[in-house]
Parts: structure tokens; C-alpha cells; sequence
């Protein structure tokens, strides 16, 4: 399991224990060694265009606040919806937690169980189809989907789903709500990248099929690793480890592949510093813990370029395909705009430390880390169109 935060509404995840990490670091050094894979190269001149692209905060949404009884315990994914409801998925409490256009917090839904409506990880959450919220838990294998009625005041109605697929590590869903899924399929013990599926299924969660099996992770700080977004029609995926993002039909037809015009680069020690510094600080322990997991990672061999791009996402009102190009422990978090064929469009440029979950409906949704005290708040910016 691949747990980089740079994956935005994909690779957010629910901490795992130390004991958990000791054997998945082993395994991964295991994998790395000797690892074939090695990230793309291009010239340096090649270059999408840089013209800016604005964005200006709209809403932030603190983990805690004074007078407010709600206190999210972990955000670990987040959705806005197309009538600025903002739902919260939060680790710490095992709830989702719905909030108004304006940050007023009106449900909470959720406990700890294996019940309907209960959760034990909650991983991501997005939007599905017309007016409904999924949810994936990814310890039970289960589908959540939170019907939303137009009005959070409300109770939701919850129905819940299990696929026929074991241990998703990334999904989406579309406006139709055809959903597709990220299934791993080698084994971590045997050296190498892992490698994986895509598995296709339609609004009532019948398969369509499968796309692979192709290159999932490489399981290391800056390692490549499988993105995801589903928009126009179709499915885009890429690992960033080529500069190109390639998009299948729902019939398995493939339709596009592009390139992304960016060059490649190396990492630098604060993109190395921070990477290892967030998968060590990923799990459940103490300070002992930290440091024995900052050791096994510096342990592995390093990336010699950072992937070309290290999110994916499609906005599918816009019609705008993006592209997150920065990596942890960059200056800023950049992000380029694309047309579903290609065409960059511009850039944008935010704050560095945002671990973005969505960008859809003009808006684009992020959690952001203090880096002094390490509180967490969501934060919402509202996308300025492309002219």
C-alpha cells in the first residue's frame, strides 16, 4: 500500500500502526532493492506553457474551534458538492461530518463498528452520480454511499456496497456514477514495482471489466505511483513516471494519450527530508516509533528524478483536466491545467504545504498541515475560470 500524501483525494490514508509500518517498511525495502523501474527522463526544454492561473480562499474549515462542540479528529479526505456542502471524512472519530457553503458544521454521521453507516478506516470520500456521497473504507473493503437530498439538516438515507474486488487502494466516480478501482494484484514480497488493475464498474456496481495489468507503485518516498481521475467519458491514468497521461473509454477502448510537456528533475534534500518525514509520522506511535521508521526509509534507495507529475484530478464541470507537478517539500504546490485533449491551459500556485483531495465544480479542496503545531484545517479555493 502506497501511502504518499501527494496523491491528493487518493493516497489520503487512515495511520497504521507502528507494528504495521515495521513490516510493510521490509517489505518495501525488499521490492526497492535491485528495483528496475527508473522515473522517465526528457530534455529540459520541454516546457508547458506558464501563464498563471488564480485562485482565491473562500473557506477553511479548522479541526477545531473555539464555541464550535465539533473537533475533527483526522482529515483524512474531503468533497465539495456542487452546492458548496463540504463533507469531511474523519479518521479520528470514524464519521463523516457535513458541513454548509459557509463552514457551519449540520451532521455527523458514523461510529466505529462494521454495522451500516459504522466505519473502522475511513480512506476517501467523493462525490458519485447526481447527489450522492461514497465512502470507502478500506480496512472492510466497503462502499458507504450517503444519500444526500439536497439538504444536510436532514438524515441522510445510507446504503452500502462490497465489492467484488479485494483490497482497493484508489477509486473515483463520475457524474453517472460508474465507478473505477485500483486493485493491486502482485505481491509485495518479490522484488520489483508492484503492478495492478483497473477494475470498471457501472452505476449499480456491475463490473464492465478490467485495464491492465499495468504499473501501480514503487513503494518509496517520491517513488511513481498510479493516478487516477474519470471525466469526459473516460478513465485518465498515468504513474508520473512518463510524462504522458493516457485516458480509456468505459468500453476499455483506449481513446487519448497526451503529453504532459514537463521536464524532469531531480529531488532535492527537502524534497527527500519531507517525504520520509511524512511517511514516518503516518503511523500510530511514539517518538521511538518515528525515528525507528525515519531510519528504515532512509534506508531504501533514494529516486534520481521525482516523478512529472504526482496528482491527478478532472474537474467535470469545468471540463478541465489537472495535473499536480510539485512533489513534497517543494516551495509551492503547483498545479497545471489541461483540456480533456491535452492543451495546457496554465498554471496555479498555492501554498507548499496543502495535500489536496479535489478539485471539481470550479473549487478546489485541501488539507493544510501547520507545520509548528500540526493542526490541521480544510481549506476551499475557488478556481478563477481560464479565459
Amino acid at each position: 500500500m502506497t501511502l504518499v500524501s501527494y496523491d491528493p483525494s487518493r493516497w489520503s490514508i487512515a495511520r497504521l500502526t507502528a507494528s504495521d509500518w515495521s513490516t510493510k517498511l521490509l517489505l518495501s525495502t525488499a521490492a526497492v532493492v535491485g528495483l528496475g523501474l527508473v522515473v522517465g527522463t526528457r530534455p529540459a526544454g520541454a516546457q508547458a506553457p506558464a501563464d498563471r492561473i488564480t485562485a482565491q480562499r473562500i473557506l477553511t474549515i479548522p479541526a477545531s474551534a473555539p464555541g464550535r462542540s465539533l473537533e475533527i479528529g483526522e482529515i483524512t479526505s474531503a468533497v465539495r458538492l456542487a452546492n458548496g456542502v463540504v463533507a469531511v471524512a474523519d479518521n479520528g472519530s470514524r464519521q463523516v461530518h457535513f458541513f454548509d457553503a459557509a463552514g457551519r458544521p449540520q451532521r455527523s454521521i458514523g461510529r466505529d463498528g462494521e454495522g451500516p453507516g459504522e466505519f473502522r478506516a475511513l480512506r476517501w470520500i467523493g462525490a458519485c452520480g447526481g447527489n450522492e456521497v461514497v465512502v470507502h473504507d478500506y480496512m472492510i473493503n466497503r462502499l458507504t454511499f450517503v444519500q444526500m437530498n439536497g439538504n444536510t439538516t436532514t438524515v441522510p438515507a445510507v446504503r452500502v456496497r462490497t465489492p467484488a474486488v479485494i483490497a482497493s487502494t484508489i477509486l473515483q466516480c463520475d457524474t453517472l456514477g460508474r465507478m473505477a478501482m485500483v486493485v493491486p494484484t502482485s505481491d509485495r514480497k518479490s522484488a520489483g514495482p508492484a503492478s495492478g488493475t483497473i477494475q470498471l464498474f457501472d452505476h449499480d456496481g456491475a463490473s464492465l471489466g478490467k485495464l491492465g495489468p499495468m504499473f501501480v507503485d514503487e513503494g518509496r518516498p517520491l517513488g511513481a505511483s498510479i493516478k487516477l481521475a474519470l471525466g469526459d467519458g473516460g478513465v485518465y491514468y498515468g504513474a508520473g513516471d512518463s510524462a504522458f497521461v493516457t485516458k480509456y473509454d468505459f468500453f476499455r477502448k483506449r481513446t487519448s494519450a497526451f503529453d504532459v510537456l514537463l521536464p524532469s528533475r531531480a529531488p532535492t534534500q527537502a524534497n527527500r527530508d519531507a517525504a520520509i518525514e511524512y511517511w514516518a509520522t503516518s503511523i500510530r506511535g511514539t517518538e521511538r516509533d518515528y525515528e525507528m521508521a525515519r531510519t528504515m526509509l532512509r534506508r531504501l534507495p533514494p529516486v534520481t528524478t521525482v516523478p512529472f507529475y504526482s496528482g491527478l484530478f478532472f474537474d467535470q464541470t469545468e471540463q478541465a483536466l489537472w495535473l499536480q507537478t510539485s512533489v513534497l517539500g517543494d516551495a509551492n504546490t503547483v498545479l497545471q491545467r489541461y483540456t480533456p485533449q491535452g492543451k495546457p491551459l496554465g498554471q496555479l500556485l498555492l501554498p507548499s504545504n496543502l495535500q489536496v483531495f479535489q478539485i471539481g465544480n470550479g473549487h478546489l479542496v485541501a488539507r493544510v498541515s501547520d507545520r509548528g503545531s500540526g493542526e490541521e484545517a480544510l481549506v476551499v479555493y475557488r478556481i478563477a475560470p481560464v479565459k
